[in-house]
């Protein structure tokens, strides 16, 4: 074999000596590779010291800490000073005057760094951010067809040079205290945008309890028990229960069934997910997207859910690509979030079918019924503070009538200045709304907290 060897090597020496093409040949196979070794050798050596003296971590897009993070980074130094090539995010805001002037929407415009690699340091720790945007080709999926769109959808990647990995959880603290500083106690309004994903849209100043009149106890009543939901979470998961809760308020137009979920959530530091079922733009795996990803400390709201299915069936003049049964799968399907509240108003339960209306769905049941003499007289008192006797005899009209509260509110604030003057014409708002009244659900019951707790099987 040595032999063998040796004879290989003799011819091979030999025709490198004298065969000039081969000798060349050899020479640049040679050159070439150790170039080639040579050019991986710096993100080699890169790579290895990433590797091992940073922590990297990625941030979604579809995670709220993405918006932390982008609010953030808009703020450092390097995005105010030194980026030069950005992205755009605008936030409404409201201004509201108090001097008698119209109110008039702003916007705030938000520049960070627009996708690319980029350097920064914060509280003395080198960190590199690689922002990437992809083209996904998706589209709303609904049931029907529909034409695809291109939705990009954008991920953080960042690496900072730090053996500890709680300076990521710092990190992250400091973007989110950022984006929702401890004095705002607005309310976050998210609503759904494409591809089954949820968009925060605005904030809204929290409504108190007492703004919202209701009949005695039925406020402090929806307010406890959803209280007492949110601090049951091991109760539920022990006794193997989905740990969601469902509230059907039902009852005439006008009294207050969105303005009672807007001040709950309000008191229970909760952000509301508001669903339009109406529109054409989510179908069936959209919505279950939505109700699969709903944000922390948020509740579900769909207003006005008669209006687009009676039974089974789909209203007319109804664009909703949603499905009864993609709803129902939707609520409390596998894929449900757990930990969710839902709010469900409608004007006419009696139109809607018992499998959306069961227990499981629509666990209580809340009759939102027209004013009584008590309402009227707070509502009165809370536009003239200090007329008792004239609040008494307003709430005593109310009670000998059927009316809705906005109708009495429209009727105050149109005798705003002039406290005898909203009792005296009182007859006005009487007359008004006599064809509200018509398919109004009455005011028989009693005044406490008219819960029905439902018990039903699955359909």
């Amino acid at each position: 074999m040595e032999a063998l060897m040796d004879q290989v090597w003799t011819v091979l020496k030999q025709q490198l000596e004298t065969n000039q093409f081969l000798s060349g040949g050899a020479v640049l196979m040679v050159l070439g590779a150790a170039a080639a070794i040579c050019r991986n050798v710096p993100g080699r050596i890169w790579d290895w010291i990433t590797h091992r003296a940073f922590i990297e971590f990625e941030i979604p897009m579809k995670d709220n800490a993405f918006y932390w993070f982008n609010d953030w980074l808009a703020e450092q130094p390097y995005s105010k000073n030194w980026a030069r090539w950005l992205t755009v995010r605008t936030k409404k805001k409201k201004k509201n005057s108090y001097d008698g002037d119209e109110s008039d929407t702003d916007v705030s415009i938000i520049l960070s760094p627009a996708p690319g690699r980029h350097w920064l340091f914060w509280r003395g720790f080198f960190i590199i951010v690689d922002r990437e945007r992809k083209e996904n080709e998706n589209g709303s999926s609904g049931n029907g067809g529909g034409n695809s769109f291109s939705i990009p959808r954008e991920t953080f990647n960042v690496s900072i040079l730090t053996w500890r990995r709680s300076v990521v959880v710092e990190l992250l603290q400091a973007a989110c205290a950022f984006a929702n500083p401890p004095e705002d106690d607005r309310v976050s309004i998210y609503i759904p945008c494409y591809g089954g994903q949820w968009d925060d849209d605005f904030k809204r100043r929290p409504r108190p309890l007492d703004s919202v009149i209701l009949r005695d106890g039925v406020m402090g009543g929806l307010v406890a028990d959803v209280r007492t939901f949110l601090s049951k979470e091991d109760w539920y998961i022990e006794r193997g229960i989905p740990y969601r809760r469902g509230y059907m308020l039902h009852g005439g137009p006008g009294n207050g069934k969105s303005s009672a979920v807007m001040a709950v959530c309000s008191e229970l530091k909760l952000d509301i997910c508001i669903v339009n079922l109406g529109t054409s733009s989510i179908g069936d795996d959209d919505l279950r997207k939505l109700f699969a990803e709903v944000p922390e400390n948020s509740a579900v709201l769909i207003e006005d859910i008669d209006c687009v299915f009676e039974q089974r069936e789909q209203t007319k003049d109804n664009e909703s690509k949603i499905t009864f049964s993609g709803l129902l799968n939707a609520i409390d399907g596998v894929a449900a979030s757990e930990g969710r509240v839902l709010f469900m108003t409608t004007n006419h339960i009696d139109k809607l079918d018992e499998a959306l209306i069961r227990a499981g769905r629509c666990d209580v049941h809340l009759l939102i019924e027209n004013a009584d003499a008590g309402q009227g007289r707070q509502l009165f008192l809370r536009f003239f503070p200090g007329e008792e006797k004239l609040a008494t005899t307003f709430g005593d009209l109310v009670g000998q009538n059927n009316l809705c509260m906005a109708a009495l509110q429209g009727h105050l604030l149109k005798h705003a200045t002039d406290a005898g003057s909203a009792v005296s014409h009182f007859s006005e708002i009487v007359n008004e709304s006599q064809a509200a009244d018509e398919g109004s659900e009455g005011t028989q019951g009693d005044l406490g907290f008219q819960a029905e707790v439902c018990v039903g099987e699955d359909a």
